[in-house]
């Protein structure tokens, strides 16, 4: 099958030529180069998804103190997210987007970043511990996933300004929803 492509870039920058001269014309591509192309550009954003969740994972893990009780390491990470969103706010927003799309959720379950493992533990713990409303663990990251990405959001467009202490603040709100 044959369908036309209105840029002989598409080609080009993958190593083809188009097949007429006419570069602002319409060239002929066979179906499964296209849907060659179209899988490597699906696995650049899967790799750039995953670049920025390894980035979020190591700036937000620094100074992670495992053995500091749980109150501590929720406000920690959650934080943590937080502040990697006003310091890389595109990236932030771009991984936001991203989470999304049905090809990266479906390949993102298998690969599961540092940080996420540290925030299923530490809601692990807190549940053994008691200290966590009955509520199921899907809706306790919905919350507090929420309530941070608005956080983030609202500053990037100046609505609020967050500081260290609004931080803080925001992140025990965080906090007193989901515990007991």
């Amino acid at each position: 099958m044959i369908n036309q492509v209105n840029t002989s870039g598409f080609l080009a920058s993958y190593g083809g030529s188009p097949r007429s001269g006419n570069s602002s014309g319409p060239i002929n591509v066979q179906q499964d180069s296209l849907d060659f192309f179209l899988r490597r550009k699906e696995d650049l954003v899967f790799c750039l998804f995953s670049e920025i969740k390894a980035a979020m994972s190591r700036h937000v893990l620094e100074g992670y103190d495992v053995t500091q009780p749980v109150v501590d390491r929720v406000l920690y990470l959650l934080g943590g997210m937080v502040r990697y969103g006003i310091e890389h706010p595109r990236e932030f927003l771009l991984m936001d987007q991203l989470a999304l799309v049905p090809f990266i959720h479906e390949r993102a379950k298998s690969d599961v970043p540092a940080l996420v493992a540290a925030l299923k533990q530490v809601l692990i713990d807190a549940t053994q511990q008691h200290l966590l409303k009955a509520m199921p663990p899907g809706v306790i990251l919905a919350l507090i996933s929420g309530a941070m990405d608005a956080l983030v959001e609202a500053h990037m467009r100046q609505q609020i300004h967050l500081d260290q202490a609004t931080i803080e603040q925001a992140m025990l709100a965080c906090w007193d929803a989901i515990k007991r």
